[in-house]
């Protein structure tokens, strides 16, 4: 037969049929599993009930990779098929074992493959019913097709064997043109390369360069072109000169645009005494309108309201404000004299620090201040969660007039009531100021009264109508 191959797979599976084999006549079986089994053109050997009295080997063929009909092979007879290889056709019943086998039939046609070829460079061609060899041919030969176009053969293949013996750009594989395919001395001419980018190992002469096509963006940005190479003239205004490119100390006052406003912010802290001099500044000991003030030969100087937008210091009367305006007056609002009294914007106070007897300090409280007003609720609830406690302050220090710092009076002995400010912060927040940026905390204790007011009213309530059961 002609020299096909089997389609063995490898770890084909033992079955079992589902339909009994009859000694003679039967044409096909069905078996169970098919994992593994050969299958299509080429026939193959089955063994069934293998090991035993009526182990038989058959040759058969399966059509398609999921059938589980089994094919007895019917060429040149299903008899010729039958009890194959020594073994006897018998009849097999339903349940019976089976698989397939690699045969010496197998192994013969292997054997004849392996030894047709006798020759390093021999190539395998399938005749008719046979495998034949064409052996290696000698140099400068191709493998053709023989005269009767039956066979391949070796031989030289003549010009006018060639369909076009010319060479095209259509007939080279882009890409397999390299540099030792040009001749040294082929010259080709700038016209035949295309637009693009030079190689970089390419070296331009100037004379082929045509006058006034270089542009800046042809320019590397890390070219670092020398100065000396740059004719002399006035740099372009477009070219930003870095701080690194000017030598220290070539800039004069003549270089300095007398328009360039440089901010106060570009120019260095002058700390060299008698660099400003007295004539160049305008000072004065009075309350003059947009005036540098100075003090007048007592240390004195007069000033109308001091606005302050950050914190105002002084070191003889002391006032600090985060926002707002602090002064001295009387008679602020039409109410007492007072010492020092605290705007939020003219003309509404909001606090006081008078010397009356009534009230050393005294919070701004009036109905025209306020919106929104509700009865306080909850304050009983509040007050039971604060801790008051005792404690003895840490020794103080202070600044004196030339903002050095000196020891204050010792006060450590001291017993005082009060609250920790972070124990209060946890319980009522609002009532807790200070402590951004590792600052220190403070308790508004005058918020803590309306508070005390509600809370004793509850009480009282409570109390009135324990009575009253």
């Amino acid at each position: 037969m002609a020299k096909t191959r089997r389609s063995y797979q490898g770890g084909a599976a033992s079955t079992t049929t589902t339909t009994s084999i009859a000694a003679s006549g039967a044409t096909t079986f069905v078996i169970t599993a098919y994992t593994g089994w050969p299958y299509g053109t080429p026939p193959f050997f089955v063994v069934v009930e293998p090991g035993t009295s009526n182990e038989e080997k058959i040759l058969v063929t399966r059509s398609g990779a999921t059938d589980t009909t089994v094919n007895i092979y019917a060429t040149p007879s299903v008899a010729a098929n039958r009890g194959v290889d020594g073994t006897t056709a018998f009849l097999h019943a339903s349940g019976s074992t089976v698989y397939p086998v690699f045969t010496a039939t197998d192994a013969d046609e292997a054997n004849e493959i392996a030894s047709t070829l006798t020759t390093q460079g021999d190539i395998l061609i399938h005749g008719a019913s046979t495998f034949g060899r064409v052996g290696i041919g000698t140099a400068a030969q191709v493998l053709k097709v023989n005269s009767g176009a039956t066979a391949p053969e070796w031989g030289q293949v003549a010009t006018a064997g060639i369909a076009d013996s010319s060479v095209t750009s259509a007939k080279i594989v882009d890409g397999t043109i390299v540099d030792a395919d040009i001749n040294a001395s082929a010259a080709i001419t700038l016209s035949k390369l295309g637009t693009g980018v030079l190689p970089t190992s390419i070296t331009v002469a100037s004379a082929n360069l045509v006058d006034g096509t270089i542009v800046d963006a042809d320019v590397n940005a890390a070219a670092a072109i020398a100065l000396s190479k740059l004719a002399t003239g006035a740099l372009p205004t477009a070219i930003t000169v870095a701080s690194a490119n000017l030598v220290d100390g070539t800039i004069v006052n003549a270089d300095i645009n007398a328009s360039a406003a440089i901010v106060d912010t570009k120019l260095a802290t002058i700390s060299t005494a008698g660099k400003v001099s007295n004539s160049a500044t305008t000072a004065t000991s009075t309350n003059t309108s947009s005036a540098i003030v100075s003090r007048d030969a007592s240390g004195d100087f007069t000033a109308g309201a001091i606005t302050v937008v950050g914190s105002l210091t002084t070191y003889n009367n002391v006032v600090v404000l985060s926002t707002g305006v602090a002064y001295y007056g009387n008679s602020v609002g039409g109410g007492a004299s007072n010492n020092v009294g605290f705007r939020w914007d003219n003309p509404n106070i909001i606090g006081t620090v008078d010397n009356s007897v009534a009230a050393v300090v005294g919070t701004v409280s009036d109905r025209r201040f306020k919106t929104n007003i509700q009865t306080l609720k909850n304050g009983l609830a509040t007050i039971k969660q604060l801790r008051p406690i005792t404690y003895n302050p840490v020794d103080v220090t202070g600044f004196d007039e030339n903002n050095k710092i000196v020891v204050g009076e010792t006060i450590s002995s001291k017993v005082i009531e009060g609250f920790i400010a972070d124990e209060v912060e946890q319980v009522a927040p609002w009532l807790v100021q200070g402590g951004e940026n590792g600052g220190y905390q403070s308790v508004n204790y005058a918020l803590i009264t309306p508070m005390l007011v509600q809370a004793i009213q509850e009480l009282s309530a409570r109390i009135t109508e324990l009575e009253n059961k």
